[in-house]
């Protein structure tokens, strides 16, 4: 959860003025984390997760109940870099592929960033184990994985206001520059530090795939590897048996894989009766 520290109003021309939270201390950070570890707690007991003994023993002050605030650390305004940085942190995935090895053909290995109270140092699955796993973290079905509230929600009336300024740091747009540059794509001619021209190439940049990727990945996608020229389409190839020898040429299969045909439900795979019960 990201907050602003501090609120929006809106000014005599319709802009949107921010009003910081200067007399902020410790008391009122440990007031909101008790609040929220109490407003936590409850749910759960209130839908069955807990029991009575549990909440008792979590919701005890020298307890942070699964839930901690920390307010010591704080990003100003002209920090894009560092604003940038902090969101990325907060939608990290859950799983890092950098520490998942093959121990064997049947087992995984994953290296855990800090050892649990049992002081394993890693986690040993079998590939079913660790798609389970991986499938209790995926947001259900018709819910968000991101909420915006406030200012920053889409139907606020200071949205548009709040987030002109939004988009990322001088140094990143200088490199975005040069990327489409290198990539053979139309780079903004204007100056950068003019608002238009920065709020026309941050609406580029969100729906620019490869923009996006060079963003994220540090990598050029319309780059030649090998010639470093920008790549560009020079035939649509549509003669089957050319396409065959292509194929074949590189290293892939020529034939499209077999489409498996639709299966009934699993439910009809359990192993009880499904018929209707009846009573006399």
């Amino acid at each position: 959860m990201l907050v602003t520290d501090g609120v929006f109003s809106v000014g005599a021309d319709g802009e949107a003025i921010f009003h910081p939270a200067l007399d902020r201390n410790q008391t009122d950070s440990d007031a909101v984390q008790a609040k929220m570890r109490t407003r936590g707690l409850r749910w759960l007991h209130r839908h069955g997760h807990l029991d009575d003994g549990a909440l008792q023993l979590l919701g005890r002050s020298e307890h942070a109940g699964g839930r901690s605030g920390d307010a010591s650390v704080t990003i100003s305004g002209w920090d894009r870099h560092g604003l940038e940085r902090l969101v990325r942190y907060c939608a990290r995935p859950p799983l890092s592929l950098e520490r998942l090895g093959r121990l064997n053909e049947t087992t995984l290995v994953y290296s855990l960033c800090r050892p649990p109270v049992d002081g394993r140092n890693e986690l040993l699955l079998t590939p079913e184990e660790l798609l389970d796993l991986l499938s209790q973290l995926v947001t259900p079905p018709r819910l968000h994985k991101h909420r915006f509230c406030g200012v920053v929600a889409p139907n606020a009336s200071l949205h548009a206001a709040v987030t002109s300024s939004a988009g990322p740091a001088g140094a990143t747009l200088q490199l975005l520059v040069k990327a489409c540059e290198q990539m053979g794509l139309p780079a903004p001619s204007a100056d950068l530090d003019e608002a238009e021209p920065r709020q026309d190439f941050r609406r580029k940049l969100a729906r620019c795939w490869a923009l996006l990727l060079a963003r994220i990945y540090e990598c050029l996608p319309l780059k030649g590897p090998k010639c470093g020229e920008p790549r560009r389409i020079i035939a649509f190839v549509l003669d089957a048996p050319v396409i065959e020898r292509i194929l074949d040429h590189i290293g892939e299969p020529a034939q499209s894989p077999a489409v498996m045909p639709a299966r009934s439900p699993p439910q009809l795979e359990f192993g009880f009766d499904q018929s209707p019960a009846t009573t006399d």
